[in-house]
């Protein structure tokens, strides 16, 4: 058997377990099952925070596109020196005289 084949019927075998659980969903009976107020209001809160997340995206890509001169250079290439105390010392540069 060539790779090909093997290939193909993967694939079919693929669809035919989709098509078969698509056709599941279609036919099965109802379940009538109680959903309580606790997981009513946990679902308000995933879809509240989905879209929550959704406009904080947004906004940041937003301030991206209209503030482009905005980003930190890719070249990081220049490092300030650190700041020296009177005496060369960096650990007494704020130290009073």
């Amino acid at each position: 058997m060539s790779v090909v084949t093997g290939d193909v019927s993967k694939r079919r075998q693929w669809r035919l377990a989709v098509a078969l659980v698509i056709a599941a969903s279609f036919v099965s009976e109802d379940a009538h099952a109680y959903i309580d107020p606790g997981t009513g209001s946990y679902y308000v809160q995933l879809i509240a925070a989905g879209f929550g997340g959704i406009a904080l995206l947004a906004r940041q890509l937003w301030y991206r596109i209209r503030h482009p001169s905005s980003r930190r250079p890719e070249d990081s290439a220049h490092v300030e020196p650190p700041a020296e105390g009177r005496d060369g010392d960096p650990r007494t540069e704020n130290r009073a005289p």
